[in-house]
């Protein structure tokens, strides 16, 4: 339905008028109007209208109806149609370019459909009509047409139009025939408007580039500009190589002349970029250089630099750098050898460091820095780099480290935040050019960098601190501290040179005492890169780590102190280990004053930082850390300081991230086979190798001093976790869980923390890949056992509840959850359902894989047995009966893991345990999901309900198989009505599921036996359900989902015909024997042939091209090109 009414006078003046402002629902109407048969009629009445933006549509909807309802025109129309466009050109040559360049688009448009037939060289036409036109109409009214005008703009747009029409095939190869073959005259056109008294050819020897200020008085007209702008489109699609040259000699002469020095910049870097350049990159790097050295271009470069005219010094940029990072190579193999090259250089520095701070006073100094790079990439690769090179790229290190400067605090707090950020953009932008100069200059860069550090004038101590906020000198150690940050990555961590005299304790305490919040930044940022070298050199480890922890201090300080305190005890925590207890007693003591974000991320460093301890070591600490917070957590769920409702809730979340961090700190290392064999704890801080790499990682002992090393710390772990602190430990946890899920039954937030917690302390049981069941005799087994069992917080997440008391909790408050169904809030209740539906699903993939545990279990427990006697001895043989410790230590501690421990479970006990959570959680989700459009409604329960399933399809203990058939039967019902959603999530989700368990009875089918628990699952689930199943699967494949669906209905039909052929067979051949089913665009023919396709091939590849081409013929999409699979 259309705003105005163009039948009517009064609708038409109406809308002529509205277009002319124009407003939306004028051109609305508009596009409507070009849709049908009137729009020609429109276009006409349009250009005849004095308003410009009336004549642009006009011209803009003749284009549109010339490109789509080409087909509608009469052929003896169209003709006289090019005719009248022709006459457009014209009448508009002297008028609005807007218009004009619409007209040339639409007469560009005419021939890409008019061509050859019945319009041929439509060029040589297009030129002759309008300069004999033009020279009419000046003879007969004595008007003069800008005709070169528009024959300039026909000419320039018509490359880039040439290759965007829709021709294809011969058409195409015919459209481009015409233009290369009226190319000698586009350039016979314009070398005719360049020509001037002087001789263009002679290019670099014009006296405006030789005698600056001494210019050719008829050379720099705006027709000139006009055609190198045209020739630049020209040079970026059609010119051939063989013009190249010389029209870069012309491009060159008006380099000088104002008018057109923008225009022979584009039309030399059209040349530079054209695909071909490179064939004759010498001949136009010897024209082009020529030019580099002239007065002209040397002067108007210093010029611009010192004037600070960031306009003109960006057209020159463009103009040098077009040519530097076009031929890079020539560049790095003329660097002291052609004056040329060197001159290019010195004047491409003068833009690196134009004056004043970026994205503020200028944006030129970005211009040349990926240069830089791609020049140290090129000498990186020459096989004989110039000798020059080196005072070059240590000019360029300084001039960038000037360009990094911070200005002073007032000025730097007036510029508004998007400038900040394009200015910390831009840093990091020139942090790699200052990468590539490391690169070039390797040591010697480093010597650069703290030269300009140890020129900035000696602190004076006074009452002002040094280097702070009101220091002139602080910028300058702020941007070398910045660069010597860029450049870390590639500075070997045995550098001894000059890094030892930067991070000391007096440098350290300069900075920390300087109240400058930028740049204690940069040093924390320098700090957390050179963690790998600090790793080699511990004795100034402490001091970093004392600079850090001290910034925790200060709130603006806080982000950048915490990711430097997670690199350090991330990289050097062999070296931290001795100091642990301390850093973690400071950061704790300070921690009040550090933002909430920051402090999780300190906490989970200090939880890595723990992995490392020797038993005595390890206990102090982690209660100190783990038990406060976990104190405190509960004080908060107790709201015992009788807070407001809304600060009890910040502040529980706040505790509960902490100890979520925590959680993820203390979890095992995923560490292979080599490296379990060979744990030891024993050894000092003073046994890290050359990488720091801590002993107990790489250190191999024989299997006596093995055995001694375990058993010593075998005893300090059965003291810990037999011990009053770890039980208080556990303890805690327990009320944690309960008290806040009470308090907070029906909180969103705290639910999903909470939730968050428990998951990130889950570890999937420990199996094959820790080495014990590879054990293959007496011999091996206790050592298997040892070097697991060394350490147990590196098998078992030490923080981590009791499972049992964690899936009674869950479905306790799930029960109470969904007796409140629907409530007053179903959304909200739905939530907190999947919350604890996703975190069922993570206790499913720890406890469920139980093949691999149970071989791990019983070495384990013949370990623990106390009448394994041989093993006993064969480990006390072995260890040689080291002094002080007891043949019972290992017994002990293996029995407090295995039975005290509750993270391990028998593995009978671990599917009772996934079976009793399946039991309370799946029936009440059933009943919900199973009511009206809850399953429509409510996407999110739907993926978290068959994700668990999926997941439980996957334990191998087969735990929804142990559920009674009152439950199964809702079930599947459920699960085949999840077909028939329309959420691609939830319906990704139900084919996984049901993919899983197709393929977790395979073997089994509705008439034969079963394989076990699961197999007769699937066999109960194909009885009833199967042939319904693969209607669905067929339908999906028929056109009921997108065809960027098909995976799935794909998979779960390949998993049927390969783990259930018989019963899939008869399905197929029963449901495609309906009409029209499960498309009408198929007949019994292409169902026979699909059918007989499918049940005969076992490949996967060929499987899913079968599958794709029968869909492709249900949707009756074979013949389209974007239907190919």
């Amino acid at each position: 339905m259309t705003t105005f009414n163009l039948t009517d006078e009064a609708g038409a003046r109406a809308f002529f008028e509205a277009l002319s402002i124009p407003t939306p629902e004028a051109v609305k109407d508009l596009h409507e109007f070009q849709k049908g048969p009137g729009g020609w009629d429109l276009a006409y009445r349009l250009l005849q209208l004095p308003a410009v933006s009336c004549q642009f549509y006009g011209a803009h909807t003749l284009q549109v109806k010339l490109a789509r309802d080409w087909a509608t025109l009469d052929a003896t129309h169209r003709l006289p149609l090019r005719d009248q466009l022709l006459g457009w050109l014209l009448q508009f040559a002297n008028g609005p370019l807007v218009v004009l360049t619409k007209l040339c688009l639409a007469l560009t448009t005419f021939s890409v459909k008019a061509v050859p037939d019945p319009w041929p060289r439509f060029i040589p036409y297009t030129l002759d009509w309008l300069r004999r036109e033009a020279q009419a109409i000046h003879a007969a009214q004595g008007t003069i047409v800008a005709v070169d005008r528009a024959i300039l703009e026909f000419l320039s747009v018509l490359p880039e139009e040439a290759h965007r029409g829709d021709l294809t095939g011969s058409r195409a190869a015919l459209y481009l025939q015409e233009i290369n073959e009226a190319l000698p005259l586009v350039l016979e056109t314009c070398h005719g408007y360049l020509a001037t008294s002087g001789d263009p050819i002679r290019g670099v020897q014009s006296q405006g580039l030789q005698r600056p200020g001494d210019l050719e008085p008829d050379v720099g007209t705006e027709i000139q500009a006009k055609t190198l702008r045209c020739l630049a489109r020209w040079a970026q699609h059609e010119l051939p190589l063989d013009q190249l040259p010389g029209t870069l000699v012309r491009a060159l002469y008006f380099l000088p002349y104002p008018a057109t020095t923008e225009a022979a910049v584009e039309l030399i870097v059209s040349i530079f970029e054209h695909p071909k350049a490179g064939q004759i990159q010498t001949t136009l790097a010897d024209s082009f250089l020529g030019a580099v050295t002239s007065p002209w271009l040397t002067g108007a470069v210093r010029q611009t630099v010192d004037e600070e005219n960031e306009a003109e010094a960006r057209v020159l940029a463009r103009l040098l750098l077009s040519f530097a990072e076009g031929f890079p190579d020539l560049v790095a193999e003329g660097l002291g050898r052609r004056p040329e090259v060197d001159r290019l250089v010195e004047l491409l520095f003068a833009f690196t460091g134009f004056p004043g701070h970026f994205a503020v006073d200028q944006e030129v100094s970005d211009m040349p820095l990926q240069f830089w790079t791609l020049l140290q990439e090129t000498l990186s690769e020459s096989d004989e780099p110039p000798v020059a090179v080196g005072p070059i790229f240590d000019h360029l290190l300084r001039i960038l480290v000037d360009q990094l400067q911070l200005p002073d605090y007032s000025t730097w707090g007036t510029w508004p935040r998007d400038v900040r950020d394009r200015f910390r953009l831009y840093r990091r932008d020139v942090g790699d050019a200052l990468l590539a100069c490391y690169y070039q200059r390797r040591e010697a860069a480093l010597g650069v960098l703290f030269d300009l550090l140890t020129a900035v004038p000696t602190p004076n101590s006074g009452a002002a601190p040094a280097w702070g906020p009101a220091d002139p000198h602080w910028p300058r150690v702020e941007a070398v501290l910045y660069a010597l940050r860029c450049v870390a990555e590639a500075v070997p961590v045995r550098e001894a040179a000059y890094l030892p005299r930067l991070l000391t304790p007096d440098f350290l305490g300069t900075v920390a005492r300087s109240d400058n919040v930028l740049l204690q930044t940069a040093l924390l940022h320098l700090i957390g890169a050179y963690a790998p070298w600090l790793n080699r050199h511990p004795a100034l480890i402490l001091p970093a780590v004392e600079a850090v922890t001290s910034a925790f201090a200060r709130r603006e300080l806080a982000g950048p102190a915490a990711a430097a305190f997670r690199a350090l005890c991330e990289t050097c925590k062999g070296h931290l280990r001795a100091v642990a207890p301390d850093i973690i007693q400071t950061v704790v003591r300070i921690s009040p004053g550090i933002p909430k974000s920051d402090k999780a991320k300190a906490f989970q460093s200090m939880c890595e930082l723990l992995h490392g301890l020797a038993p005595d070591r390890f206990a102090e600490p982690f209660v100190y850390l783990i038990g406060n917070l976990l104190v405190a957590t509960r004080d908060a769920a107790r709201n015992a300081s009788g807070l407001p409702v809304d600060q009890w809730h910040a502040l529980t979340l706040e505790h509960l991230s902490y100890l979520t961090a925590c959680g993820k700190g203390l979890q095992p290392l995923d560490i292979g086979l080599r490296d379990i064999c060979s744990i030891d704890l024993t050894g000092t801080d003073d046994d890290a190798d050359d990488e720091g790499v801590p002993p107990f990682a790489v250190h191999q002992m024989d299997d006596g001093g093995l055995a001694a090393s375990a058993l010593a710390a075998a005893a300090g772990w059965a003291r810990f976790l037999g011990g009053d602190e770890y039980r208080r430990i556990d303890e805690l946890t327990r009320a944690v869980l309960t008290e806040l899920s009470e308090a907070f039954l029906q909180d969103e937030e705290v639910t999903e923390a909470l939730c968050q917690f428990i998951r990130c302390t889950l570890r999937q049981l420990p199996g094959s890949s820790l080495g014990v069941a590879a054990a293959v005799n007496e011999r091996d087994a206790p050592l298997a056992a040892l070097r697991t069992y060394a350490a147990p917080p590196r098998v078992v997440n030490i923080v981590q509840p009791d499972p049992w008391f964690v899936v009674d909790l869950i479905c306790d408050r799930y029960a109470r959850l969904t007796a409140l169904w629907p409530g007053p809030a179903p959304a909200t209740l739905v939530s907190l359902l999947t919350y604890y539906l996703d975190t069922a699903t993570h206790i499913l993939a720890a406890y469920g894989h139980l093949v691999p545990y149970t071989a791990w279990y019983r070495h384990t427990t013949a370990l623990a047995d106390v009448g394994a006697g041989e093993l006993r001895t064969g480990l006390i043989n072995l260890a040689g009966r080291p002094a002080g410790l007891t043949p019972d230590a290992l017994q002990t501690l293996l029995r407090h893991v295995l039975t005290d421990r509750p993270a391990l479970v028998a593995p009978d006990r671990a599917g009772d345990l996934l079976t009793h959570l399946l039991s309370a959680l799946l029936p009440p989700t059933v009943h919900i999901l199973g009511r009206g459009e809850i399953m429509t409604q409510y996407p999110h329960l739907v993926i978290s309900l068959f994700g668990l399933l999926t997941k439980a399809m996957a334990a191998d203990s087969a735990p929804l198989a142990r559920l009674p058939p009152e439950a199964l039967g809702p079930l599947f019902a459920l699960a085949l009505r999840g077909f028939t959603l329309t959420d691609r999530l939830s319906l990704k989700t139900i084919f996984q599921f049901a993919t899983e368990l197709l393929g977790g009875g395979a073997g089994a089918s509705t008439s034969g036996g079963g394989g076990g628990p699961a197999a007769t699952l699937v066999a109960q689930f194909l009885e009833h359900y199967g042939e319904a199943m693969i209607a669905e699967v067929l339908l999906s494949l028929g056109g009921k989902l997108p065809r960027s669906m098909l995976s799935q209905p794909t998979e779960l039909l390949y998993k049927s015909v390969t783990c259930h052929f018989e019963p899939t067979k008869r399905w197929l051949h029963a449901l495609l024997a309906r009409d029209g089913f499960p498309s009408a665009h198929v007949d019994a023919e292409v169902k026979r042939r699909f059918t007989a396709d499918v049940l005969g091939t076992r490949a996967y590849h060929r499987f899913r091209e079968i599958v794709h081409k029968f869909a492709m013929q249900c949707r009756n999409m074979t013949d389209l090109t974007y239907g190919m699979y």
